[in-house]
C-alpha cells in the first residue's frame, strides 16, 4: 500500500513539503491532481447540500398546515433556513466560481431532492408541493433582487 492509501494526512503534508521545495519529480502528481479535483467537487456538494436544506424547510414553512405541527416546528425551520443560507453564501463567497452554476437546471435538480425529502416526512397536514420549484435563487439564498441596470442609449 502507498502512503496515499494508508495515511492521507501524512501524504498531504509530505507532498506539500515536496512542492514547497520544488522537488517536482518526487511529488505524487496523480493523486495530487485527484485531490485538487475532489476539493472542487466537495465545495459544490457543500453548496448543494445547504441549498437543498433551505428549500426543504421553505417547503415545510409554506406547505405544512395543522396548528400543532406548526407550533412545534416553525421556529426550528426558520432557524434552519437562516443557518443553511449563511453556510451556502459562505461557500459561494469563498468559491465565487461556483456562483455562475446557479442556473435553472441546478435549481430544478436540487428542488427535486428537497421535494422528495419533504414528501418522505409524511406530514399529516400538508399540501403537496408543486413539481416545479416555486422559489427563485434570490429567495433561497435570501438575497435582495437587484434591479436591472438602466438601458443605455
Amino acid at each position: 500500500m502507498t502512503p496515499y492509501e494508508t495515511d492521507i494526512a501524512a501524504w498531504a503534508e509530505q507532498n506539500a513539503e515536496l512542492i514547497r521545495a520544488r522537488r517536482w519529480q518526487e511529488v505524487d502528481a496523480e493523486h495530487v491532481l485527484e485531490e485538487i479535483e475532489a476539493l472542487g467537487n466537495d465545495r459544490r456538494s457543500a453548496r448543494d447540500s445547504h441549498v437543498v436544506r433551505v428549500m426543504e424547510h421553505l417547503l415545510k414553512l409554506r406547505y405544512v398546515t395543522g396548528e400543532q405541527t406548526l407550533r412545534y416546528n416553525v421556529e426550528s425551520w426558520r432557524g434552519s433556513v437562516a443557518l443553511h443560507r449563511r453556510e451556502a453564501l459562505r461557500v459561494l463567497r469563498r468559491n465565487p466560481s461556483l456562483r455562475p452554476e446557479l442556473n435553472t437546471e441546478l435549481l430544478a435538480d436540487l428542488y427535486a431532492d428537497a421535494r422528495a425529502i419533504f414528501i418522505d416526512c409524511q406530514f399529516e397536514h400538508a399540501q403537496t408541493p408543486p413539481e416545479q420549484c416555486p422559489f427563485t435563487w434570490q429567495e433561497i439564498l435570501g438575497e435582495p433582487v437587484r434591479p436591472a441596470a438602466a438601458a443605455r442609449p
